[in-house]
């Protein structure tokens, strides 16, 4: 079970043995993943878990069920009191038990990427023209990975976002060259001007998909945003 459903909570029924079944198993099976140090995209999902129910809890006093008090004439206002029913206490028991799990292994999934993004060699690959938006990235474990990359802008809730898609163009696993040189054998050819080239090294034999090129297009966007600022 390697995906839990954004309601999973109070899906089906709030049984408290029955949804820390559910949770568990979902935990389990990401454990497992981050025992191969796949970290994507598990452990964004899992911090959105938590940060969703860590705002229930924060605005419990507004989802309870509640009971008109008084009325306060001055104001014009209607003062209602919170009633703790049996279902809140037990959806309150249950997001705190999963607060707990989700808290602790969060705190492992980023301990393993921090444990990467040390042991990895992220650098620009010769000249850096100032043009950006559109390159290619090398990431080398025992073979050559050669992706394209685009930069594209993404808008949520009128925050703006800056996303790398990418696109896998050659796989070599007759050789192992240099950045440099891959570049000049395998992008150069393609291209009439010099493109913006990141490269990556890592020893570990690391999930790509899963690992490795996500932490590099992370290191793009804070790279690129490091020259532009």
């Amino acid at each position: 079970m390697d995906k839990l459903d954004k309601d999973w909570l109070t899906q089906d029924n709030i049984d408290f043995e029955y949804k820390k079944y559910i949770l568990l198993a979902y935990l389990q099976t990401i454990s497992s993943y981050f025992d191969e140090k796949k970290i994507y995209p598990y452990l964004g999902e899992l911090i959105e878990h938590f940060r969703s129910l860590k705002d229930i809890i924060e605005n419990k006093d507004k989802l309870m069920p509640r009971e008109l008090r008084s009325i306060d004439f001055s104001k014009m206002e209607l003062i209602y009191t919170p009633i703790e029913d049996e279902v809140f206490k037990n959806l309150e028991k249950l997001i705190n038990f999963a607060l707990k799990e989700l808290h602790v292994i969060i705190k492992r999934g980023r301990e393993i990427y921090d444990g990467i993004e040390e042991n990895i060699l992220f650098e620009h690959v010769g000249i850096l023209p100032s043009y950006f938006k559109e390159g290619y990235i090398i990431i080398t474990t025992n073979t050559n990975h050669l992706y394209s990359y685009k930069l594209n802008d993404l808008v949520i809730h009128n925050i703006p976002y800056k996303i790398v898609a990418t696109r896998l163009i050659e796989q070599d696993t007759s050789k192992l060259l240099s950045h440099e040189n891959f570049k000049k054998e395998y992008i150069l050819p393609l291209c009439d001007y010099i493109p913006p080239t990141f490269g990556v090294y890592c020893v570990e034999d690391l999930s790509i998909d899963h690992t490795l090129l996500p932490i590099t297009k992370r290191k793009i966007i804070q790279y690129i945003r490091s020259m532009t600022t």
